[in-house]
């Protein structure tokens, strides 16, 4: 286990990730305790766990996976190695963490003892999401907490600015990072269920693999069938079990020929 002691943020996002845990004190008398991770670029909370009881190890893990499927879809690995930031929580030291991070290419890096303030981005979400969402909204129960969480995290993703990118929210900025290096792929256009199209013919996969481009939720596409071509953000769709893209298709045109 390497030991982290310098600047957290980082170029690129997917390089490195911070984790870290706090407790939200309920009306009743209740502790909901919260796990998270977030990107040292892009700034946005990609997994979270929460509950009642204790932050174990297998919570940790649990935010591990989620983590590496929000960015990677349902893979086994890391396409490349990443650094997973915390502090010397039990949950985060357990030899069964640090093994099981190895396994899918995680670097674990640990704070020096004593020097919490060495993890200061996930401080800093800390202190952000407590004073802007549960210093201002009910919080009754663990229940009802649990509950809210989803839509908390949600916001601070896609509304909340950030100083650090220019006061634009993760997504926002993720999404104008994206644009700037915009990748067109083939879709079939007859494909399509609502506003969503498939991400799995062998025209899609055929691009994918020869531009070595690997889904991402969120990740920003364009789309083409060869006579039209138009914007969209892929996600992984959990009924269907498959890669697709809602398309923008206020932004379909024609393909100059």
């Amino acid at each position: 286990m390497r030991v982290h002691d310098g600047k957290i943020a980082v170029e690129k996002s997917d390089q490195r990730y911070c984790s870290d845990g706090f407790e939200i004190s309920c009306d009743n008398g209740e502790k909901v305790r919260v796990t998270f991770s977030l990107d040292c670029c892009d700034r946005q909370a990609i997994s979270f766990a929460a509950t009642t009881a204790g932050i174990s190890g297998e919570l940790v893990r649990d935010v591990m996976v989620q983590t590496l499927n929000r960015r990677f879809g349902h893979v086994e690995q890391m396409p490349q190695p990443a650094q997973w930031l915390s502090d010397n929580g039990s949950g985060y030291i357990a030899r069964e963490t640090r093994a099981f991070a190895r396994d899918i290419g995680l670097i674990v890096c640990r704070t020096p003892y004593r020097s919490p303030q060495s993890n200061g981005m996930a401080e800093a979400f800390v202190k952000t999401f407590k004073r802007d969402y549960i210093s201002v909204n009910p919080v009754p129960d663990g229940p009802t907490v649990l509950e809210r969480l989803v839509g908390w995290f949600d916001d601070y993703n896609t509304v909340h600015p950030h100083s650090a990118l220019s006061y634009r929210s993760p997504e926002e900025f993720r999404a104008s990072k994206g644009s700037e290096r915009m990748i067109t792929i083939y879709a079939d256009f007859n494909n399509r269920d609502g506003h969503s199209l498939s991400l799995s013919c062998n025209g899609t996969k055929a691009d994918l693999e020869r531009l070595e481009i690997k889904l991402q939720e969120g990740m920003p596409l364009r789309v083409s069938d060869g006579d039209l071509t138009a914007q969209g953000t892929v996600r992984w769709a959990t009924t269907r079990q498959e890669w697709v893209i809602d398309v923008d298709w206020d932004t379909m045109e024609e393909v100059a020929k």
